[in-house]
């Protein structure tokens, strides 16, 4: 990869693998939010209350960084001269949930076994987009000063009208 990216310019390009995954799965259409996002945690705002969307929210979250460091927090050869700087972004997904439903002002009906099964399958499905979005990042920028390295998917919810979930994943760039 030519040239340091900015860690905004490496959250578009994580955003954009997400697009296209999402683009791949045919959900990108109908998502109501699919952005970078700043903070040190993602407000879930898109959920089954929601009329003009019906797929939920996707993001990039920057986690921190940092320099001088590699993968295993040993200090670089190259902090003291040109260093490396190390990105650890999340990437997530959340998408409606099956609720209870209020059927008679107090009365609720809970979600039948197979509404969670479907939530579950959903839940499972935008975690392999996210890891196709990982992935091809990593495929299409991997070599001798770019790195990437997958970190751990948490899954979401149900709770708040949603389910999903984020994976964190590490970008080291020798600069």
């Amino acid at each position: 990869m030519a040239g340091t990216l900015t860690t905004m310019q490496m959250m578009e390009i994580a955003l954009g693998q997400l697009e296209r995954a999402l683009v791949n799965d045919g959900s990108r259409e109908k998502m109501c939010f699919l952005e970078p996002v700043a903070g040190n945690e993602v407000a879930l705002d898109y959920g089954p209350e929601n009329v003009d969307c019906d797929a939920g929210m996707g993001w990039v979250r920057l986690v921190d960084k940092s320099f001088g460091y590699d993968f295993s927090g040993q200090i670089s050869e190259s902090a003291c001269d040109d260093g490396t700087q190390i990105l650890t972004l999340e990437i997530g997904v959340v998408r409606p949930a099956t609720a209870l439903f209020d059927v008679n002002g107090g009365q609720y009906r809970l979600p039948e076994p197979s509404e969670h099964r479907d939530d579950t399958a959903r839940q499972m499905a935008d975690m392999d987009i996210m890891e196709w979005a990982i992935r091809s990042l990593k495929d299409m920028n991997e070599g001798p000063d770019f790195r990437v390295m997958f970190g751990q998917y948490v899954p979401i919810g149900p709770d708040g009208g949603v389910i999903g979930g984020l994976w964190n994943f590490s970008v080291m760039e020798d600069i």
